[in-house]
C-alpha cells in the first residue's frame, strides 16, 4: 500500500471518528434534554396538584365563612361589623379572610409557574419533533453520500435560505430536495479538490538534467569535462 493511500485512509478514519464523536455528543445533549423535560413535567404535575389542593383549601375557608355568617344570622359582608357580631367572631373572620387572601395569591403564583412550564414544554416538544424530522431526512442522505458531508450540507442549506437563494422548506419533501442538492454540491466540491491534488505535480526539490544534451558525444577527457561544466553550470 502506498504512503499516499495509507494517508488518505487515515484521514478518512479520523473524519469518521469526528462524525461519530459529534453524533455521540448530540445524543448526550438529546438525552439530557429528555431528562430535563421529564423533570420539568414532574414539577409541572406537582404544581397542578398544589393548585388543586389550594383551590380545595380556599373553598373550605369560604364555606366556613358562609357557615359562620349563617350561624350569626348576618350577611357575609357584615361579619366584621362590631355592631352585629362579637369580637371573637370578628377575630376568627379576620384570620380566615387573611388565609383566603394568602391562598388566592399562592394559587395565582402556582398557576403562573404551571403556565410557564406548559409554554416551555410546548417549545421543547416542537423542537424535539423538528430534530426528529431533520434526522429522518439526513440519515438516508448520510448513507447515500457519506456522513462526513452532513455538517457542510446543513451549513450550505442554511446559508442558501438565509441569503434568499432558496425558500424555507414547508414540508419534508421540500426539505429532502434541498438537502439532497446540498449533499451533491459538497460532495462534488470535495471530489474537485481531490482531483486538483492529484493533478498538481509534486516538487521533489531537485533539478533534472538532460545529460545527453549537455555531455559531448566524443572528444578528449578535458573537452568532455569542459562541456559538462558548460551544460550544468553555464561556465567554461
Amino acid at each position: 500500500m502506498s504512503d499516499e493511500k495509507a494517508s488518505e485512509e487515515k484521514t478518512e478514519e479520523k473524519t469518521e471518528e469526528k462524525v461519530d464523536e459529534k453524533w455521540s455528543q448530540e445524543k448526550q445533549r438529546a438525552d439530557q434534554a429528555e431528562a430535563n423535560f421529564r423533570k420539568a413535567s414532574t414539577e409541572r404535575d406537582s404544581l397542578i396538584e398544589s393548585v388543586s389542593a389550594g383551590n380545595e383549601k380556599m373553598a373550605k375557608l369560604e364555606q366556613k365563612l358562609a357557615d359562620l355568617a349563617e350561624t350569626q344570622d348576618v350577611p357575609l359582608e357584615d361579619l366584621l361589623d362590631p355592631d352585629l357580631v362579637d369580637a371573637k367572631t370578628i377575630k376568627a373572620v379576620s384570620t380566615m379572610a387573611k388565609q383566603i387572601r394568602e391562598q388566592a395569591k399562592s394559587i395565582k403564583d402556582l398557576k403562573e409557574l404551571a403556565d410557564g412550564f406548559d409554554k416551555k414544554s410546548k417549545t421543547r416538544e416542537a423542537k424535539s419533533e423538528k430534530e426528529k424530522t431533520i434526522e429522518k431526512i439526513l440519515k438516508p442522505l448520510d448513507k447515500e453520500f457519506g456522513a462526513k458531508f452532513r455538517n457542510a450540507a446543513r451549513k450550505r442549506a442554511d446559508d442558501l435560505v438565509d441569503e434568499g437563494k432558496e425558500k424555507q422548506p414547508q414540508d419534508v419533501i421540500e426539505a429532502m430536495t434541498l438537502m439532497r442538492d446540498c449533499y451533491k454540491f459538497v460532495v462534488s466540491e470535495a471530489e474537485k479538490k481531490e482531483e486538483k491534488k492529484k493533478d498538481t505535480p509534486t516538487d521533489s526539490g531537485t533539478e533534472s538534467f538532460q545529460l545527453d544534451a549537455s555531455v559531448p558525444k566524443s572528444g578528449s577527457r578535458r573537452e568532455i569535462l569542459a562541456g559538462m561544466k558548460k551544460g550544468f553550470f553555464g561556465k567554461t
